[in-house]
């Protein structure tokens, strides 16, 4: 039986700015509804009470969190409609129109504002815009450095991998997960916000019955190993989930095989209470000379990695206090009697579907 709700990251920030996941599953909706507006509009809370009434009717609910801030929404997606309804700020410049047969509803919550009074205040909200704008850019160049970092972590372990020994590790596996319709979505494993690096792996894994937990440095081969497996799952007609790292998003942390029950992670980033039908997979026993690179310089490596890493979490921690700021700025001119009468509407249609 599947959980009402899940959680997954669709955007993250990362090194390159915000990046996102959004047009793989646009192209297996068949509905959107954004939400048009502004920090303070509402929009988060108005896609939490229409996904919870969802899923108290029974629905598969996705919820998708703000890589800013994992308290607030992005989006939702209710699974048995193909129907997405999502905040127009994580559409970037996405064009809808690239998806001729997908039908869009525009809802503007910005209707619901006081003119009057943002005009009163609308300085403080460019200033205060302007200042996100600035963090934003901070934190950024962070993360940069926190994916450079992580690169030369891996890099001083890539040279040990034995190759052969590889393909062989990975043929087994094919062959012990696969031999046993059609589709596969991608996310992001984990996400580094202002509270830290969050993942949502417990609940991505809540109902597989192996998990394979790869244990190994950065460098050993185990998103290569998860990437090959994955898409030979696809060739034989498997769905699935390709979870993504959030500090650098062309390596995978997690992949699901639907309908197998079965999922592999990184185990260097992925922390799971162990539980039955777990098995662990060490990659060290694939490489040519480990004790030699187990050394006092991985370690600095690893420290410096971690500082890095602390560092773009407490400039993403001050970008969000401004974001907050600004958007008590513009709940202050908001109707939200009028916001939950179109939010009722809303759903009264979505129920019209069923």
């Amino acid at each position: 039986m599947k959980k009402q709700i899940e959680y997954v990251f669709a955007r993250s920030f990362t090194p390159q700015g915000y990046s996102s996941f959004l047009p793989n599953l646009l192209s297996q909706a068949k509905r959107i509804v954004v939400l048009r507006g502004v920090s303070g509009n509402g929009r988060s809370t108005f896609l939490k009470r229409v996904g919870l009434h969802m899923a108290e009717r029974g629905f598969g609910v996705q919820f998708w969190p703000m890589p800013l801030d994992p308290s607030f929404l992005d989006g939702i997606y209710l699974t048995h409609l193909d129907m997405i309804i999502v905040n127009q700020d994580s559409l970037g410049d996405i064009e809808l129109d690239r998806w001729p047969g997908l039908m869009v509803k525009e809802i503007d919550l910005g209707q619901y504002c006081e003119f009057g009074e943002l005009l009163r205040v609308q300085e403080q909200i460019a200033d205060l815009s302007q200042q996100l704008k600035v963090l934003l850019d901070g934190a950024q160049v962070n993360l940069e450095d926190v994916q450079k970092k992580k690169r030369q972590l891996s890099a001083r372990h890539e040279g040990l991998v034995n190759e052969d020994r590889i393909s062989l590790l990975k043929n087994k596996l094919i062959g012990e997960i696969l031999d046993e319709p059609e589709k596969e979505a991608h996310y992001f494993a984990s996400a580094v916000t202002s509270d830290g690096l969050i993942n949502f792996f417990q609940e991505a894994t809540w109902d597989c019955k192996r998990r394979y937990i790869l244990q190994g440095p950065p460098g050993s081969e185990k998103s290569r190993l998860m990437w090959e497996i994955g898409k030979e799952a696809r060739k034989r007609g498997y769905p699935v989930r390709f979870y993504h790292s959030g500090i650098d998003p062309d390596c995978l942390e997690l992949v699901v095989v639907e309908g197998l029950q079965v999922a592999l992670a990184d185990g260097d980033f992925v922390r799971m209470p162990p539980r039955p039908g777990d098995r662990e997979v060490s990659l060290l026993e694939f490489f040519d000379g480990w004790e030699a690179a187990d050394n006092l310089e991985n370690r600095e490596a690893e420290r410096r990695f971690a500082h890095s890493l602390y560092q773009a979490v407490e400039a993403l921690n001050q970008a969000r206090q401004v974001e907050h700021k600004l958007c008590r700025v513009v709940t202050r001119a908001m109707n939200f009697d009028k916001v939950d009468t179109c939010r009722e509407e809303l759903i009264y249609e979505i129920l019209e579907l069923e």
